[in-house]
């Protein structure tokens, strides 16, 4: 079953369409996430938050690189594993992010703690 396109264009002109969970989508996502990574580490100093924010939106472009990895390769277990360790990373960097204005340091320990026992 395809999913929505994002973009179409009549088949007979063109023949382009992109899906949502398509190649091209996914590695654009992956550029602008890796561009947003660098301008976050540039533009901005390297303070806590901003570390936190860079790690974060890293976390989100691993997991693209490896969704595309396991959707156009034919089976491999490295990426799947890659993916699995990103995206459960995700919710302790929110919260840590979280932290840094709520100034609660042991919300910050105990939202590392989880992901843990499942890695």
């Amino acid at each position: 079953m395809k999913s929505k396109p994002v973009i179409h264009r009549d088949s007979s002109r063109h023949g382009i369409a992109l899906y949502c969970f398509s190649p091209p989508v996914m590695v654009a996502t992956l550029i602008v996430e890796f561009v947003m990574v660098v301008h976050t580490l540039v533009v901005h100093r390297m303070q806590r938050p901003v570390r936190v924010a860079a790690a974060l939106i890293c976390c989100l472009a691993m997991f693209q690189m490896a969704e595309y990895r396991i959707c156009t390769a034919a089976s491999n277990q490295v990426w799947t594993w890659i993916g699995y360790v990103s995206i459960t990373l995700l919710p302790p960097l929110g919260i840590h992010l979280v932290t840094f204005v709520s100034k609660n340091a042991w919300l910050r320990i105990g939202s590392y703690l989880t992901p843990g026992r499942r890695l």
